[in-house]
């Protein structure tokens, strides 16, 4: 008898458990993989959204050069974007708060297609869709560039390219950007594994702002969107 009740509780609360999990799923901010993944500020994998969502409301198109860019949730569980248009005129999504100022935004990047304009990019302290540092990845010309935008059509690079790294289409990397006081650094992650740190520089534009993703004149993948604080 005292084994039946055992397992008869046991039962129960396996039940319960996945009736919580069911539930939460639907939370814009939980998705089953949060359950293993330590405290972040932001974690998002887009594994609890439906097929062709846009990432709203946690993610914000941001309507950039008079045009607001379709993202869109795949089955695979990532967020995408095609985009072809002219140099620079980037399809931008942001998330996050306005007050964040140390952290370090750590995302997945793919990019389909190899064109001399085709890139993405990461975005921290962005204090809106015009101003914000970012780091993007160019296939074409095997370079990983850190670059601060300040309000419309105004880039202005902060440190050399790295080129030090084969960088190639259809194929997962890890960009790191991290901010701490008025130090901006970056890593990238190869698919062998190997991390590099391409930049380190001291700049003051920008001292808090949110995360954001964007492409420019192409077609890229974003997954694994993380955002921890640096003490």
């Amino acid at each position: 008898m005292k084994t039946a009740i055992k397992i008869s509780l046991a039962a129960s609360f396996v039940f319960f458990g996945l009736l919580v999990a069911f539930y939460l799923c639907d939370k814009p901010y939980f998705s089953m993989s949060n359950l293993n993944e330590p405290k972040y500020l932001f974690f998002d994998d887009f594994s609890s959204y439906k097929d062709g969502s846009d990432g709203s409301p946690v993610w914000q198109s941001q309507k950039t050069w008079d045009k607001r860019c379709d993202w869109q949730i795949t089955d695979g569980g990532e967020i995408s974007q095609m985009w072809v248009g002219e140099p620079g005129d980037d399809c931008v999504i942001l998330a996050g708060e306005n007050d964040w100022a140390d952290y370090v935004l750590t995302a997945r990047v793919k990019i389909v297609g190899n064109s001399e304009d085709s890139g993405a990019n990461i975005k921290i302290r962005a204090q809106d869709e015009h101003d914000y540092y970012y780091v993007m990845i160019l296939p074409y010309w095997d370079s990983v560039i850190l670059k601060k935008h300040k309000g419309e059509g105004i880039d202005e690079y902060i440190a050399p390219d790295y080129d030090e790294i084969k960088i190639g289409t259809g194929i997962w990397y890890v960009l790191e950007a991290q901010a701490k006081g008025d130090v901006i650094s970056v890593w990238i992650t190869d698919p062998d594994g190997v991390r590099r740190k391409t930049h380190e520089i001291q700049d003051k534009s920008f001292a808090k702002g949110k995360i954001g993703l964007a492409t420019d004149s192409g077609e890229a993948y974003f997954d694994f969107v993380k955002v921890s604080a640096v003490e």
